[in-house]
Formats: structure tokens, sequence, C-alpha cells
């Protein structure tokens, strides 16, 4: 992993998508952390939990600035098959929200290094992440949603970069001709 060292003065959104949203901001000199309850009702659309979550990040960034996202990517992590979409449709919500600022650079991180990054552990439970948390800053995170995108804010900071895999050099296929349809 790459360690770009972070501009003091860059202001961080870190995020910890789901349904109860952990985030983490920085703006060169004090970070503010929480949740944000993006669970829908019965009678409300889908879409609005998406929707709320753009709104939501641009609204941090005309409050308080954002020149970085900084994101969990744990769409892969689950082995239930709602809960990758649902994540799935989280990032697109926050890749949405990078380019309706301005195109935003972003960092997604996976939950495996988020742990190792914050406890030497890359299978840390939430128990352990809590404890790292309040050893490290020197409170309880009311969360562990808080505190994964406090972790991720502190990756950002740090320079740490994504963890974008690398692509598969593939031979090339050999296409056939489109047969007839009729």
């Amino acid at each position: 992993m790459g360690h770009d060292m972070v501009s003091v003065q860059q202001r961080i959104l870190a995020l910890d998508p789901a349904r109860s949203t952990g985030y983490a901001h920085w703006n060169g000199t004090i970070v503010q952390q929480g949740t944000w309850q993006l669970e829908i009702q019965p009678d409300e659309h889908p879409g609005v939990r998406i929707k709320r979550l753009v709104d939501t990040i641009v609204q941090v960034a005309e409050a308080w600035g954002l020149d970085l996202i900084a994101y969990e990517d744990a769409a892969f992590g689950s082995h239930n098959l709602i809960t990758q979409l649902v994540h799935a449709e989280f990032r697109g919500a926050i890749k949405l929200a990078a380019a309706m600022l301005g195109n935003l650079p972003m960092r997604r991180y996976n939950p495996l290094t988020i742990k190792k990054f914050a406890t030497g552990n890359g299978h840390a439970t939430k128990d352990q992440m809590m404890l790292a948390h309040r050893t490290h800053f020197g409170f309880l995170a009311k969360s562990t949603d808080e505190c994964d995108a406090r972790w991720i804010l502190e990756m950002a900071r740090a320079g740490i970069e994504s963890h974008a895999k690398k692509a598969k050099t593939k031979a090339p296929r050999k296409t056939k001709a489109p047969g007839r349809l009729f």
C-alpha cells in the first residue's frame, strides 16, 4: 500500500455505509463523528435511503467543506445477498455524491484492512475495534458504525491508499461472427 501524505488542511469525510451509517469528518483542525440513520419506513419508496445518503453527504460538504470521501467497501464481505445489494447501493450513492460535488476523489477500504489498521488483527471483533478506539482516542464511540468510520478517517488522514484490486490479465477471447437470428 502506498502512503501519500494527506494535506493537514484536507477536509475528509469517512463513512461506514449501512442502514445506520457511521461518519467521521476532519476539517483540518477537529473531528466530528457520529451516525446517520438511513432506515426507511414501510410506506417510503426504497430509493429514499439512497437519496438521504446523497443529500446528507452534500449537506456535509456545504456545511463543513469536503475534499475527499473515504468509505468502507463491504459489499463483498457479507455472504448475505441482500446485504451485498444494500452495500452496493450505498457505494453507488457515495460515487454519485462525489460526482455531484465536483468529482471529489474517493478512497475505499476493505473491512479486513480497516481492522488490521486499528488493532493489528484483520479479523478483529467489533468489541476489539471499540476497545482500540477508546484506547487510541480516549473515549468510547457510541456505535460500531461510528467507530469504523473514525478508523477509516484515520487511514485516509495517514494517506493510506485504497485497496484497488489489480486487474487480471487474460488472453484475448476469440470471437465468432454473430450467427443468424432467423
